[in-house]
């Protein structure tokens, strides 16, 4: 005859024996009766504190409010529920006094330990603070960092400045590399006590950025060799980034306002006519078959060219070609 199995326990894990309602029902009423709550426990509660999983309880009764009523409960939810403040507060005291946090007691830590839940205090006493000056007990107040209260010196700043851009490597700092390296303040401390960021690199005998702008000769000096390099009388913005253009393209824009005053002054063609350009398709093809040999490929996409240091961009292939298909058909690729 084949052995049977004992009910298996899902929630709490392993086999157990055979239980019965009644067994369940007992249980239900020791828990509630240890825990001194006569009027109502919660499934929570019960599965905390009692023997038996809720998947037993459903399984022998059909739910947790038909398990209430069998064990003789009066309230069958906890908003019908009521506790008396004695009974709170003692539980309270229990936690503070079992679990030692006279000193150290917060919500977070009475809800692990306790009987009652933070949200039956707060529903019953109107908040936490009420509830915890109801039971007399102390509240943890956390430490404030007050940001506008700094207690060194004007001379201690600067050199807490010098020290950092000393730690850099650097004759310029930045708010955020200020913020990062001071052990001793934050960049908003230094505002507020120099009046802004410059006059107080000013006084530590920093670089301000207005000083560590590029000279535009130089920037116009850039666009001239990065046009030079891919052979052709104007660049892009595109262009110049994929040849490794020295500069940030937003700082040649802050000097000239625009990119194509930027070309004019370099004497270069703007880059809106770089489609009517005389380049001539064999230099594009050319440069195609290069980076598929580069790359040891027989078909290569608009974005892998680029990325392998190719010279002219996706735009300048479609002017000429029609789409980026056509172009790789002209070279033999593809």
């Amino acid at each position: 005859m084949e052995e049977q199995k004992p009910e298996r326990n899902y929630y709490r894990g392993g086999y157990q024996k055979k239980i019965t309602p009644e067994e369940i029902i007992a249980d239900i009423k020791a828990t509630a009766a240890t825990l001194n709550m006569t009027d109502y426990i919660s499934s929570k509660k019960y599965f905390k504190h009692g023997k038996h999983s809720i998947n037993s309880i459903y399984k022998h009764l059909g739910s947790w409010k038909g398990a209430l009523i069998k064990a003789g409960f009066k309230n069958l939810t906890r908003k019908s529920a009521t506790y008396t403040d004695e009974e709170l507060i003692a539980d309270m005291h229990r936690v503070v006094k079992e679990f030692n946090l006279s000193e150290n007691f917060t919500m977070k830590l009475y809800a692990q330990h306790s009987i009652y839940t933070p949200r039956m205090q707060i529903r019953h006493f109107g908040s936490w603070r009420i509830a915890m000056e109801k039971a007399s007990i102390k509240r943890e107040r956390k430490k404030s960092y007050q940001t506008h209260k700094i207690t060194i010196s004007d001379e201690e700043m600067i050199a807490d400045m010098q020290q950092v851009a000393t730690l850099l490597n650097k004759n310029n700092i930045t708010k955020k590399e200020y913020n990062i390296h001071s052990k001793l303040s934050k960049y908003w401390h230094v505002v507020k006590r120099f009046n802004s960021w410059e006059n107080a690199l000013k006084k530590a005998g920093l670089k301000t950025p207005k000083q560590l702008l590029i000279p535009k000769n130089e920037l116009l000096k850039e666009l001239k060799r990065v046009a030079k390099k891919i052979k052709i009388d104007s660049v892009s913005i595109t262009e110049y980034k994929n040849n490794n253009g020295k500069y940030n393209r937003k700082t040649i824009i802050l000097h000239f306002g625009k990119w194509k005053n930027a070309l004019k002054l370099a004497g270069l063609k703007s880059a809106k006519l770089g489609g009517s350009l005389p380049l001539p398709d064999e230099k594009l093809l050319d440069d195609l078959k290069r980076v598929a040999n580069k790359m040891k490929k027989n078909k290569i996409s608009s974005k892998k060219y680029t990325d392998n240091s190719g010279k002219y961009t996706y735009e300048t292939f479609r002017n000429h070609f029609g789409s980026w298909k056509q172009a790789l058909q002209k070279a033999g690729l593809g």
